[in-house]
This record gives structure tokens, C-alpha cells and sequence, in this order.
């Protein structure tokens, strides 16, 4: 089971940084008003990133 439960985390985190190329790519394009509106959203979405994390190491077992 352990085993399984890290390829699924691993592809999650590849999903993540396949996203993360995209953005990189498409900023090379955007304004810089897009830009700030990217990088504002994605500050927001590591604070929910962070807050779904602490709720996860402060109740590990109701998150199984």
C-alpha cells in the first residue's frame, strides 16, 4: 500500500511542476499586468496550499 500511495504522489507532484513549466512558458509571452495578476493568484493558492497542509500534519489520521 505504502507503495501505492507514493506513485500517486509523485504524479501529483509532476502534475504540479508541469503546471508550473506552463506558467513559466506563458509569462514569456504575457504583459506585465497578467503577470502580477498570475503571480497574485498563485501567492494565494500556496497560502490555501499551506493552511490544507498544517490542517494535515495537526489531524493526520482523519485525513487518510
Amino acid at each position: 500500500m505504502t507503495h501505492e500511495v507514493l506513485s500517486v504522489k509523485l504524479c501529483e507532484l509532476d502534475e504540479k511542476i508541469n503546471t508550473i513549466h506552463q506558467h513559466i512558458y506563458q509569462s514569456g509571452f504575457a504583459k506585465h499586468s497578467q503577470i502580477k495578476e498570475e503571480i497574485e493568484a498563485l501567492q494565494k493558492e500556496c497560502e490555501e496550499s499551506d493552511m490544507i497542509l498544517c490542517d494535515k500534519l495537526q489531524f493526520p489520521k482523519q485525513n487518510l
